[in-house]
């Protein structure tokens, strides 16, 4: 999370009864009670970052002096139905800094400290220059000494499971010591010097987002044109030890202001920018895991609000879908005001009712965004409107209900009606969780080894009652090169295999968690406890060389068309191991003399094409050539037609 704007200027599902029906998607949380909201003396009052805490509260970061009449400068922390929590008393807050004392930039640590960045000179009295950290209880943290601080603002930070902190800004020194707009802290504040970040960015630089992936690399968006000495235009990756990792190229044409990677290895990158890698994107792209662009995400012209638009920040569901924020008001010609969701192929969700969005009386858009546990979409910005409501600089929004997610009457399910778009809850079955089998049902695969790709082995999980879909995910074990990739099933068993987009690798360990879902990957409950599994070698060719976990293998999906010869009556079609995110595939049938006979558009579900076919009875026997297109790729196979 970042971020402030001023910166930028400078089905009813057959599972039981409902019972009550809560609101639509994206409308105002009612029960979310904020009173008069954050108010300040100044003319710049809003919400800059959110930080949620594991029981529900909420803490918030910005510009305002008070909040529902109490004084709180620039932060507070609230209670999970909106109002006030006194027991965080934060003194006089933070206060001094330069034009104005803001806070920008929150990271909460798993003991429920949180460090706090942006433009400040003191902490309830005590000098903290543009950092501190405080206690569960607002206080003063006086073990996170940063002795003379920065020497100008923060605007991004970045917490790693060890306790350091990567912070970026538009700062150049810290605590004495020459730094250019990205540095590392050791848990107690002292400058990280592993971090090595070389002559760092040039001069006017700002470092506005920061990301950490789960093999520790260090993702970085701004506005930079360089990185201790290496081009790179608004966007890069580090290597855990601050040195530039040339495996990743991607460039934009302006400032990045957001980046949200997902389980699978690709990356959300929004911001400032109209062009990814030379092609036209609108303000928002999603990457491969080595730069390059995800073709499918088609966000057609994305986002306008003139040469001010932005997208200040990010948030993905459970399931997918990407809720964006922002400074803009038309999403590829479908009106919305600085809020939208995007679905996972990025065409807007018009399901997600925002009717008339926020207003924006100061210019600065709306910079932050956080999802609840319970699927509610927290909203923070300079915002005095929503939907022509007033709501002041906070709001809760609705969002499609979570599997598991909470009822008021003791339910354990919520679903979205199909037919009135509400949330409703209904009680007939729970969320309990899935792992892999630990027993043999129907075979043990926790901690299974020596697992093959050839059809043999077998991965199967615990079974959730009622549930219609598993979703498996293989994510690399420590110590080894980022990996995700996940799968989705109707059972809780499957056949393994080494898939044609992101394969499994042999002789590789990998953790593998499951969820369940009710409603065929609408809805998702949430991962259970992971497992490991391992790969076998595939035997050595005679004097073949002994391989490391890295070797890899030819691995090209394969069409099927079967029976062949066919009378034409039913030809089906198998192509497995292709893109899981694509919804469709191109079929197309020609004769030896390439002339095209017949066209089709076949439905792809998890990469995997299974379709049967009728051939028109006007074909003539003898051989065809079928070819489906698939993303990019294009697979051929030929036929005969024998009447």
């Amino acid at each position: 999370m970042t971020h402030t704007y001023r910166y930028f200027l400078s089905a009813v599902l057959s599972l039981g009864v409902i019972v009550h029906a809560i609101g639509q998607s994206g409308s105002n949380d009612p029960t979310f009670s904020i009173g008069t909201g954050f108010n300040s003396a100044e003319t710049y009052i809003g919400v800059n970052d959110l930080a949620l805490q594991p029981d529900g509260g909420v803490i918030v970061g910005g510009d305002f002096a008070s909040f529902n009449g109490v004084t709180r400068n620039n932060i507070a922390r609230l209670n999970p139905d909106g109002g006030l929590d006194t027991t965080f008393d934060p003194g006089s807050g933070f206060t001094g800094g330069g034009f104005l004392s803001w806070v920008s930039s929150l990271a909460l640590q798993p003991d429920g400290r949180v460090i706090v960045g942006g433009d400040f000179t003191q902490v309830n009295g005590t000098p903290r220059n543009f950092i501190a950290r405080l206690h569960p209880d607002g206080s003063l943290d006086t073990t996170f000494d940063p002795g003379s601080g920065f020497n100008m603002v923060i605007m991004a930070m970045a917490l790693q499971p060890d306790g350091k902190v990567i912070v970026g800004g538009d700062f150049t020194s810290y605590n004495g010591t020459s730094c250019s707009y990205l540095v590392r802290l050791n848990a107690d504040a002292s400058l990280d010097t592993t971090f090595n970040t070389g002559i760092g960015f040039p001069n006017q630089s700002v470092v506005y987002t920061i990301a950490v992936q789960p093999n520790g690399k260090v993702l970085i968006g701004g506005a930079f044109t360089s990185y201790n000495g290496v081009p790179v235009s608004h966007l890069m990756r580090l290597m855990p030890d601050g040195t530039f990792d040339p495996t990743f190229n991607a460039s934009c044409n302006d400032q990045v202001w957001s980046l949200v990677p997902q389980p699978n290895g690709k990356l959300l990158v929004g911001g400032a920018f109209t062009m990814v890698n030379g092609t036209g994107r609108g303000r928002i792209a999603r990457l491969n895991v080595n730069g390059g662009l995800d073709p499918t995400f088609l966000p057609g012209t994305g986002f306008n609000a003139g040469v001010y638009g932005v997208v200040f920040d990010m948030a993905l569901q459970q399931d997918g879908k990407i809720i964006a924020s922002g400074r803009f008001y038309d999403y590829n010609g479908t009106s919305c005001h600085n809020i939208v969701r995007l679905l996972p192929n990025g065409i807007p969700d018009g399901s997600f009712a925002t009717g008339a969005g926020f207003n924006d009386p100061l210019g600065q858009g709306v910079p932050a965004l956080a999802i609840q546990p319970d699927g509610s979409v927290i909203v923070g910005g300079f915002f005095t409107l929503y939907d022509n409501d007033p709501s002041e600089r906070i709001i809760r929004l609705l969002n499609d209900c979570l599997i598991g997610g909470p009822c008021d009457d003791g339910d354990s399910l919520s679903v979205n009606d199909m037919f009135t778009g509400e949330c409703a809850c209904v009680g007939t079955y729970s969320c309990e969780p899935s792992q892999l089998t630990t027993t043999a049902d129907p075979v043990i695969s926790c901690g299974a080894t020596d697992l093959k790709f050839n059809g043999t082995s077998i991965i199967a999980s615990t079974e959730v009652p009622g549930a219609n879909k598993y979703q498996f995910l293989f994510t690399n074990v420590p110590g080894q090169p980022a990996y995700s990739r996940s799968i989705a099933k109707p059972s809780r068993s499957f056949i393994l295999t080494k898939w044609y987009t992101l394969p499994l690798k042999a002789g590789r360990t990998y953790n593998v968690t499951v969820r369940a879902s009710f409603d065929n990957g609408a809805t998702w409950c949430a991962y259970g406890p992971s497992c490991t599994v391992k790969m076998s070698w595939f035997p050595l060719v005679p004097g073949q060389q002994p391989r490391s976990a890295e070797d890899t293998w030819a691995d090209t999906p394969e069409l099927l068309l079967y029976p062949n010869p066919t009378n034409g009556d039913n030809l089906r079609i198998g192509l497995s191991g292709v893109d899981p995110e694509l919804t469709t595939v191109s079929l197309d049938i020609t004769d030896l003399f390439g002339k095209r006979v017949m066209s089709s558009t076949l439905p792809i579900n998890d990469g995997e094409v299974d379709a049967v076919l009728s051939l028109t009875g006007d074909l003539s026997s003898g051989l065809y050539i079928a070819t489906i297109t698939a993303g990019g790729a294009t697979f051929n196979q030929r036929f005969v037609l024998d009447r």
